[in-house]
């Protein structure tokens, strides 16, 4: 992730009531990390599209658009069952909660 993408994340305005759910966002989106990971272990793409479909929407919603990236990254990866192209984006997004400002 480039300092431009993470600034892109820092710059978006939130909403009052989805800032008051932010922590509890993030800590889902840390969870998916561990999810995404043992998805991916088992060659479970459908489990791994299914967060990226959701991380999608939910992203914007928050006020991410760098994590709604990654999880249209990560939807399309898994439905062409591409490992490393999860890995990557599983990677992206450790790194995108890492640097996470609220």
């Amino acid at each position: 992730m480039s300092a431009g993408d993470k600034a892109l994340d820092r710059l978006v305005t939130r909403s009052p009531a989805a800032a008051a759910l932010l922590p509890q966002f993030l800590e889902h989106r840390r969870r998916d990390v561990v999810t995404l990971r043992a998805a991916l272990e088992r060659g479970d793409f459908e489990t791994i599209r299914r967060l990226g479909h959701n991380m999608a929407g939910n992203g914007i919603s928050y006020g991410f658009p760098n994590m709604s990236a990654i999880g249209r990254r990560l939807e399309a990866e898994a439905s062409a069952g591409n490992t490393v192209g999860v890995s990557e984006q599983v990677t992206s997004l450790e790194t995108c909660l890492e640097h996470v400002e609220h």
